[in-house]
């Protein structure tokens, strides 16, 4: 089945999914919160602005600010602290999919010989050198 992928503008769902796994992965790098070790408390403070273009309204970026808490802070314990920064320059739509493990659309041609769009999830190591987009550009 041959496929060819396709360029289409990211979704809000694909946008907050690809803001997660920044964060997620800059904490698993920068941080020292390990999956073998447990924490009597911890607090956080996020604040996040978002820039966007193309939604058809008024509104040309947000603002998100969380903060919480959780566990019962001990007094005999030092408490340590990191800060985390995450930042993206636009990029192509299908090369945040890649990096955020979110499926990029293509066309396919099923056995029967018609054509069908799904999704394929892409190891950023193995993803297409070329998009429809690059592939265009180039002729």
């Amino acid at each position: 089945m041959a496929e060819r992928t396709i360029v289409k503008p990211l979704s809000g769902d694909e946008i907050i999914e690809s803001i997660v796994t920044k964060i997620r992965s800059q904490l698993a790098r920068d941080c020292f919160l390990n999956p073998h070790l447990a924490y009597a408390s911890f607090s956080y403070q996020a604040e996040i602005r978002v820039q966007f273009q193309n939604t058809g309204t008024a509104i040309k970026e947000t603002y998100a600010r969380a903060s919480g808490q959780g566990g019962d802070e001990q007094d005999d314990i030092d408490t340590e602290s990191i800060d985390v920064s995450v930042s993206e320059v636009p990029k192509s739509p299908n090369d945040v999919r890649v990096e955020a493990g979110i499926g990029v659309p293509v066309l396919a041609t099923k056995p029967s010989g018609g054509i069908q769009e799904k999704r394929v999830k892409y190891d950023p190591k193995g993803a297409p050198a070329k998009t429809a987009r690059k592939a265009l550009a180039q002729k």
